[in-house]
């Protein structure tokens, strides 16, 4: 434990306490709300639809005109989609419908080569459509276009779905409030006074909105499923280096960063992660086993009683902590697992080795080079100042992340060695508890959804989601309900590497019990 770094830690919780009346007051304004969902298409699964759309008891048109309609009604509210081909999506549509109308290939085979033919979808602006947008938030990137799909949308396409829009996230996916000049801020939408987090916010905005039934984004500390926590859906983070993340913007050939980053599905039905997971891993994923029955009753489900008051971190809520105790008892009541209460020696430092081990990273995007002469950088003070003034063309949320970097978020950097032990300690520990067919049900974020600008003083509550990432563990975030104040509960299913369909499994498993996604009108 590195106490001058928790010392900020404890100052951004009393920080946090002092501006509740604040907090308050933005709660107290009048928002609207989203309409509600009229058309049963938009509560069917990806697979559902798909099947319906093989057997022409749905057309793909009417299936993508609808949600194109969910979208237009929906995103003056949450601000997610930043780009669209809704013309182009429905001559995709028409042609899918005329191939089934046509073909004499059986059911069979176009589900093996075409899953979700005809299916619509969305993805995160980050990772790369072809044609459409590429900012990823950045008022110096506002016409770029990007140039091919990343391998992921390619596989997504080849299996039949339907590109509909990209959408939004923070400025070169470097923050954790979902907010840039260029494309504004995306709204909550269970309630528009609160955050969707980031860096997959606007997507995470859209699928929850229920204006689409799936989606992708990109998990670097708990990217995509805070998010997901946040907007009340099911959200995977992979094994390192199982989907490859080309044409994902920013990136870096750093090896570390491979292994870190992973790009995943992001749905409001759990049945649809494992199918998604299956097309966008390809060929890597066949060691993930992912047509392996799963015997619930033979997995044991892990959960800790420690670590959730940290010195310095915001303690995690007791709706969350109650979330992990009825999906314990569920899990053994209705399917006969397991359960066992476990420590893990090394967890009390995860802030300070996620924290360190991300800043050690090479080759990152310069974000303060003057883009009138590239060999210059920035003033980043003089940013800062200009930014508060309203008057910079970076958002203040990526100047505070270039400050972080360069004072290595108050950790001596000589510490770095000692902290680089413990994640190999802590690593050794993890994997161990987890390779005897078990799970570990763990916090996503220290609470429900947040304010706008509350993430500024509990950043700490990332810890939870980015240990994951450093230890190379998969981990899918399900979605426990709502809370008194009609925000979604999530926490994480935590698998051992390589045993992706285990925590996919649980999901499904606790969907089943708890009723999933709860349509936020």
């Amino acid at each position: 434990m590195d106490l001058i770094f928790r010392i900020f830690g404890l100052l951004a919780i009393l920080l946090d306490k002092i501006l509740q009346p604040v907090f308050w007051l933005q709660r107290c304004r009048w928002q609207k709300k989203l309409p509600p969902i009229d058309n049963r298409v938009l509560v069917l699964s990806a697979t559902e639809l798909a099947s319906k759309i093989r057997q022409k008891k749905l057309s793909s048109h009417y299936v993508v005109s609808t949600y194109i309609t969910r979208i237009k009604q929906v995103n003056p509210i949450v601000n997610a989609v930043t780009d669209e081909r809704f013309k182009a999506a429905l001559m995709d549509a028409k042609a899918a419908d005329d191939f089934i109308a046509k073909t004499k290939i059986s059911e069979a085979i176009l589900v093996k080569n075409k899953p979700f033919l005809g299916v619509p979808i969305t993805i995160k602006e980050s990772c790369g459509v072809k044609d459409m947008s590429y900012s990823v938030g950045s008022l110096k990137r506002k016409e770029s276009k990007c140039a091919a799909d990343g391998a992921s949308v390619q596989r997504l396409k080849k299996a039949g779905f339907i590109v509909l829009a990209v959408t939004n996230c923070p400025e070169y996916c470097a923050a954790l409030e979902t907010e840039n000049l260029l494309n504004g801020r995306t709204k909550n939408p269970y309630n528009t006074h609160y955050s969707v987090a980031g860096s997959s916010g606007g997507e995470a905005a859209i699928i929850g909105s229920g204006a689409s039934v799936a989606g992708v984004g990109s998990d670097y500390a708990g990217s995509i499923r805070v998010p997901c926590s946040f907007s009340g859906i099911f959200g995977h983070k992979t094994t390192p280096r199982i989907i490859p993340h080309t044409m994902h913007f920013p990136n870096s050939t750093d090896s570390a960063f491979c292994s870190y980053i992973a790009i995943g599905p992001m749905c409001r039905y759990a049945s649809d992660l494992k199918p998604m997971l299956k097309v966008m891993s390809a060929d890597e994923g066949k060691c993930l086993e992912l047509d392996k029955k799963v015997d619930l009753s033979q997995v044991k489900v892990l959960y800790t009683e420690e670590y959730y008051n940290m010195l310095g971190i915001v303690p995690v809520s007791q709706e969350i902590i109650e979330a992990i105790s009825k999906s314990v008892k569920t899990l053994r009541k209705n399917f006969n697992m397991k359960s066992e209460v476990v420590t893990f020696k090394g967890m009390e430092n995860s802030v300070e080795i996620g924290t360190s081990l991300y800043l050690e990273l090479n080759e990152r995007p310069n974000f303060m080079q003057d883009p009138n002469n590239p060999k210059k950088n920035r003033n980043l003070y003089m940013e800062i100042i200009k930014s508060l003034c309203g008057m910079s063309d970076l958002s203040i949320q990526l100047l505070l992340a270039e400050l972080v970097i360069r004072y290595n978020a108050f950790l001596p950097r000589r510490h770095l060695p000692y902290y680089k032990l413990k994640m190999a300690e802590l690593q050794k520990i993890v994997w161990n508890k987890l390779s005897d067919n078990s799970v570990l049900l763990y916090p996503t974020f220290s609470t429900p959804a947040i304010q706008h600008y509350q993430i500024f003083t509990r950043i700490s509550s990332i810890t939870y989601a980015m240990i994951f990432n450093i230890l190379g563990c998969p981990s899918t975030q399900v979605p426990i309900g709502l809370n008194k104040d009609g925000l979604p509960v999530g926490i994480q299913v935590v698998a051992g590497p390589k045993q992706d369909r285990l925590s996919l499994a649980v999901a499904e498993a606790l969907e089943k019990s708890f009723g999933g996604w709860a349509c936020p009108e």
